[in-house]
Protein backbone atom coordinates (compact mmCIF):
# COMPACT_ATOMS: atom_id res chain seq x y z
CA UNK A 1 0.00 0.00 0.00
CA UNK A 2 2.75 2.51 0.87
CA UNK A 3 4.08 1.53 -2.85
CA UNK A 4 1.38 2.87 -3.90
CA UNK A 5 0.77 6.00 -2.16
CA UNK A 6 4.17 6.57 -3.20
CA UNK A 7 3.67 6.20 -6.66
CA UNK A 8 0.58 7.77 -6.75
CA UNK A 9 2.04 10.61 -5.01
CA UNK A 10 4.98 10.94 -7.52
CA UNK A 11 2.52 11.01 -10.43
CA UNK A 12 0.34 14.00 -8.68
CA UNK A 13 3.66 16.03 -8.18
CA UNK A 14 4.60 15.19 -12.26
CA UNK A 15 1.07 15.86 -13.75
CA UNK A 16 1.53 19.12 -11.84
CA UNK A 17 4.78 20.24 -12.82
CA UNK A 18 3.97 19.44 -16.61
CA UNK A 19 0.99 21.74 -16.64
CA UNK A 20 3.85 24.58 -15.73
CA UNK A 21 5.44 26.37 -19.42
CA UNK A 22 8.92 25.77 -18.45
CA UNK A 23 10.79 22.44 -18.72
CA UNK A 24 10.26 19.70 -16.09
CA UNK A 25 13.05 20.07 -13.40
CA UNK A 26 14.89 17.39 -11.68
CA UNK A 27 13.37 18.42 -8.51
CA UNK A 28 10.10 18.04 -9.48
CA UNK A 29 10.47 14.40 -9.87
CA UNK A 30 12.95 13.98 -7.05
CA UNK A 31 11.20 15.38 -4.41
CA UNK A 32 7.62 14.50 -3.55
CA UNK A 33 5.71 17.78 -1.38
CA UNK A 34 3.24 17.26 1.17
CA UNK A 35 0.34 19.06 -1.19
CA UNK A 36 1.25 15.43 -3.54
CA UNK A 37 0.68 13.27 -0.37
CA UNK A 38 -2.01 14.34 0.74
CA UNK A 39 -3.82 14.38 -2.69
CA UNK A 40 -2.49 10.62 -3.06
CA UNK A 41 -3.96 10.02 0.28
CA UNK A 42 -7.22 11.63 -0.30
CA UNK A 43 -7.68 9.38 -3.65
CA UNK A 44 -6.23 6.16 -1.69
CA UNK A 45 -9.69 6.43 0.79
CA UNK A 46 -11.65 7.12 -2.05
CA UNK A 47 -10.79 3.90 -3.83
CA UNK A 48 -11.30 2.44 -0.50
CA UNK A 49 -14.63 3.37 -0.38
CA UNK A 50 -15.52 3.09 -3.61
CA UNK A 51 -14.23 -0.84 -3.30
CA UNK A 52 -16.18 -1.14 0.09
CA UNK A 53 -19.37 0.42 -1.26
CA UNK A 54 -18.97 -1.71 -4.76
CA UNK A 55 -18.43 -5.20 -2.54
CA UNK A 56 -21.26 -4.28 -0.29
CA UNK A 57 -23.98 -4.07 -2.93
CA UNK A 58 -22.99 -7.05 -4.78
CA UNK A 59 -24.45 -8.68 -1.21
CA UNK A 60 -27.06 -6.42 -0.36
CA UNK A 61 -30.85 -7.20 0.35
CA UNK A 62 -34.05 -5.64 -1.12
CA UNK A 63 -34.23 -4.04 1.93
CA UNK A 64 -30.73 -2.96 2.10
CA UNK A 65 -30.95 -1.63 -1.28
CA UNK A 66 -34.19 0.53 -0.56
CA UNK A 67 -32.37 1.84 2.36
CA UNK A 68 -29.79 2.80 0.50
CA UNK A 69 -31.44 4.56 -2.49
CA UNK A 70 -33.96 6.42 -0.20
CA UNK A 71 -30.80 7.63 1.86
CA UNK A 72 -29.29 8.33 -1.26
CA UNK A 73 -32.30 10.32 -2.31
CA UNK A 74 -32.48 11.88 0.90
CA UNK A 75 -28.56 13.11 0.97
CA UNK A 76 -29.12 14.66 -2.57
CA UNK A 77 -31.93 16.73 -1.26
CA UNK A 78 -29.94 18.33 1.68
CA UNK A 79 -31.12 15.47 3.90
CA UNK A 80 -34.96 15.30 3.70
CA UNK A 81 -36.96 13.90 1.28
CA UNK A 82 -40.35 14.15 1.24
CA UNK A 83 -43.66 11.35 0.29
CA UNK A 84 -43.92 13.18 -2.36
CA UNK A 85 -40.35 13.05 -3.69
CA UNK A 86 -40.54 9.33 -3.37
CA UNK A 87 -43.08 8.42 -5.31
CA UNK A 88 -42.33 10.43 -7.99
CA UNK A 89 -38.57 10.38 -8.46
CA UNK A 90 -37.05 8.00 -6.13
CA UNK A 91 -37.27 4.00 -5.79
CA UNK A 92 -41.40 2.92 -6.37
CA UNK A 93 -42.39 2.02 -3.38
CA UNK A 94 -45.45 2.06 -4.51
CA UNK A 95 -48.41 4.08 -2.45
CA UNK A 96 -48.54 6.84 0.20
CA UNK A 97 -48.74 4.04 3.41
CA UNK A 98 -45.86 2.17 1.61
CA UNK A 99 -43.55 5.25 1.71
CA UNK A 100 -44.62 6.24 4.96
CA UNK A 101 -44.15 2.62 6.63
CA UNK A 102 -40.31 3.12 5.18
CA UNK A 103 -39.75 6.27 6.25
CA UNK A 104 -40.85 4.98 9.77
CA UNK A 105 -38.65 1.76 9.35
CA UNK A 106 -35.35 3.83 8.78
CA UNK A 107 -36.54 5.89 11.63
CA UNK A 108 -36.84 2.74 13.96
CA UNK A 109 -33.22 1.86 12.36
CA UNK A 110 -31.84 5.54 13.63
CA UNK A 111 -30.64 6.97 10.25
CA UNK A 112 -32.97 9.65 10.91
CA UNK A 113 -36.78 11.18 12.03
CA UNK A 114 -40.36 11.41 10.43
CA UNK A 115 -41.21 15.33 10.51
CA UNK A 116 -43.96 17.15 9.25
CA UNK A 117 -43.05 19.80 7.18
CA UNK A 118 -45.68 22.97 7.08
CA UNK A 119 -47.27 24.61 3.81
CA UNK A 120 -45.51 27.12 2.25
CA UNK A 121 -46.03 30.27 1.83
CA UNK A 122 -49.00 30.04 -1.04
CA UNK A 123 -50.87 27.44 1.22
CA UNK A 124 -51.62 23.82 0.47
CA UNK A 125 -51.10 20.73 2.89
CA UNK A 126 -48.02 19.68 4.97
CA UNK A 127 -45.98 17.04 3.78
CA UNK A 128 -44.72 14.84 5.82
CA UNK A 129 -40.94 13.83 5.37
CA UNK A 130 -38.02 11.87 6.14
CA UNK A 131 -34.80 13.89 7.53
CA UNK A 132 -31.29 11.98 7.94
CA UNK A 133 -30.04 12.97 11.38
CA UNK A 134 -26.58 13.74 11.52
CA UNK A 135 -23.81 11.51 11.50
CA UNK A 136 -26.14 8.98 8.76
CA UNK A 137 -25.41 11.14 5.80
CA UNK A 138 -23.56 7.51 4.52
CA UNK A 139 -22.58 9.96 1.04
CA UNK A 140 -19.93 7.84 -0.66
CA UNK A 141 -18.79 11.06 -2.28
CA UNK A 142 -17.33 12.07 -5.53
CA UNK A 143 -13.79 11.37 -6.70
CA UNK A 144 -11.27 13.66 -4.87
Amino acid sequence: MLEHGLQLSADYQITIALQGDGPLSPQAVTVIDGESVTAAVRLIRWFGAETLRIYRSMVETVEDRQTRLLMDMANRQNGTVTIRDVMRAGPCYGDKATVMREFHRLARLGYGEVTEQSAGPNGGRPSICFRVTDGNNGAHGEPP
